[in-house]
């Protein structure tokens, strides 16, 4: 879920880099710090946040509220969730 307002959910005293390596980390614990350094870079690049290695050192205040969003949609994601999809059993009728 990705809340309206990021800087409830972002640290306020910690870079967004760090912030995504955390939720990438939490899932896969093993990941070396090489592999951790180009994985955030390239999540960084697909929310389409300009200048990713700066992105990634400056604070939650730094970035506009859009870029805020985007990096928390990427937190959201860096870890490549999978996701799955249910039909009701009601629409197997109609279908």
């Amino acid at each position: 879920m990705i809340f309206q307002q990021p800087m409830t959910s972002l640290n306020p005293v910690m870079r967004v880099g760090p912030q995504i390596e955390e939720a990438i980390l939490a899932h896969e614990p093993a990941t070396a710090k090489e592999a951790l350094d180009r994985r955030l870079l390239a999540a960084i690049e697909y929310a389409s946040l300009p200048e990713p290695e700066v992105r990634a050192q400056q604070f939650p205040h730094q970035l506009s509220g859009g870029l805020r969003q985007r990096a928390m949609i990427r937190m959201a994601l860096a870890p490549s969730p999978k996701i799955a999809h249910r039909r009701r059993a009601h629409n197997r009728a109609l279908a």
